[in-house]
């Protein structure tokens, strides 16, 4: 397989987890918490043993979503940490 399969996969779940922080913004700290524990759960679980476990193809997108999960998950915390600008919310 091309090194440019996993060039492509990898920089199309950071382009996509971006995309996402940027059109959405950061989410309520759970869901990116939740997100985190996810993309560790999907990276040290063993997928069963079917006939499509250790392929490349699952290999790929495997990784596209544990990165996907992992880049959301932390930048969405970062997001939160810098707070709102001053006046943006009114107050009833």
């Amino acid at each position: 397989m091309s090194p440019w399969w996993a060039l492509l996969a990898y920089g199309g779940a950071i382009a996509v987890a971006v995309i996402l922080l940027w059109r959405f913004h950061s989410r309520s700290w759970y869901w990116h918490c939740a997100s985190l524990v996810l993309a560790f759960v999907l990276a040290y679980v063993p997928y069963p043993r079917l006939n499509f476990a250790g392929s490349p193809i699952t290999d790929l997108l495997m990784g596209f979503a544990i990165l996907l999960f992992l880049i959301w998950g932390l930048g969405g915390l970062l997001w939160l940490g810098f707070g709102h600008p001053a006046g943006r919310h009114k107050h009833a």
